[in-house]
């Protein structure tokens, strides 16, 4: 509803609707902060609603961002590899990370499509249990919004702080 995220903009909009502290209780919005704290300002007791798109865009970036750590983490282990062929199997599973990229952006029924996808997240995990943990970890977030009812989600989003909070491999 705001061209930005400024204070006096988003304040000034939300001020100009008829009666907002009474009629505004639930506010959607992206995962800027500006907006959140903002909003907050004039509606202190309103929901802050953040809508799927951003909540899955954050948490992918997420997901990116420790595969990149994981990937760091393996190029150590095989540089401190002794065993040559265990370290050539390392790097060639490495490889199979690298060049599918896609493995940690699909979600499941699109990573199943293909026998040959499933075939290479499974060496991928097995080979590196980090990046499992990490599949797990993705899953389970994906699982929460498929469930159907608040409960189930609820209960989806329990299982799911568990494995956040488990310490995968290699922590």
């Amino acid at each position: 509803m705001t061209e930005n995220n400024k204070e006096a903009d988003i304040i000034g909009t939300i001020e100009r609707i008829v009666d907002y502290d009474k009629n505004i209780r639930i506010v959607t919005t992206d995962m800027a902060n500006g907006y959140r704290s903002h909003i907050q300002l004039c509606l202190p007791n309103a929901k802050l609603i953040v809508d799927k798109y951003h909540v899955y865009q954050n948490f992918y970036s997420k997901v990116a961002k420790s595969k990149k750590t994981i990937m760091e983490k393996i190029g150590q282990q095989i540089d401190q590899e002794t065993n040559p062929a265990k370290a050539q199997r390392m790097k060639a599973v490495r490889e199979l990370v690298i060049h599918n990229a896609y493995l940690f952006k699909f979600g499941k029924d699109k990573l199943a499509e293909k026998t040959r996808r499933i075939a290479i997240m499974a060496d991928v995990c097995q080979t590196f249990p980090e990046f499992n943990h990490l599949r797990l970890i993705k899953e389970g977030f994906e699982r929460i919004y498929e469930q159907e009812s608040r409960t189930d989600a609820e209960a989806a989003y329990a299982e799911w702080i568990k494995l956040i909070h488990q310490r995968g491999p290699g922590k």
